[in-house]
């Protein structure tokens, strides 16, 4: 898709989710990210995480822009996450909290108590392994059903998941 298009068929998506993850849990987030959008009423949900970074991109700067331009921040906390001085502690959270945004902390294999050590301010923590996790991130975000009489939507949708855009 050209540039154009790009953007117009990226603001299908009713909210977007800065993705918040060590490389070393990249399977979880896949597997986080997978059941999100197993949830049909999430499929108008856009996510944005590193994964697809080109060299030329300068990485600080789109993580911030990033960061700013998303609804919230989906942030997978395991072991990983709290292992003291990386990127997540050091920059991401600071900065999702400079642009106040609302963070929902996924916990696989720590604590919540363990997490609030590094992460007081988020409010909202959801377990990877709960089985109604796509619904009660629904119900956190406040996303609404997508319209299902208007098919342009459905087009549109459908061309960003075959394009990647914001999947």
């Amino acid at each position: 898709l050209g540039q154009s298009l790009f953007k117009e068929y990226g603001n299908v998506f009713t909210r977007t989710a800065f993705v918040s993850d060590r490389k070393k849990d990249r399977s979880l987030m896949l597997k986080m990210l997978s059941l999100i959008h197993s949830n049909p009423d999430l499929r108008s949900l856009g996510v944005w995480y590193d994964e697809f970074l080109t060299p030329t991109e300068v990485f600080t700067k789109e993580i911030k822009e990033s960061i700013a331009n998303s609804s919230f921040v989906l942030m997978l906390i395991t072991p990983n996450t709290l292992e003291k001085g990386n990127y997540i502690i050091t920059d991401e959270y600071p900065q999702a909290g400079e642009h106040h945004k609302q963070i929902i902390g996924i916990l696989s294999n720590t604590s919540e108590a363990d997490a609030r050590q590094y992460f007081p301010d988020i409010n909202i923590f959801l377990e990877l392994d709960d089985s109604d996790l796509p619904l009660k991130l629904q119900n956190a975000m406040g996303i609404e059903p997508v319209n299902s009489t208007d098919h342009t939507i459905y087009y549109r949708l459908g061309l960003c998941y075959l394009s990647g855009i914001n999947v």
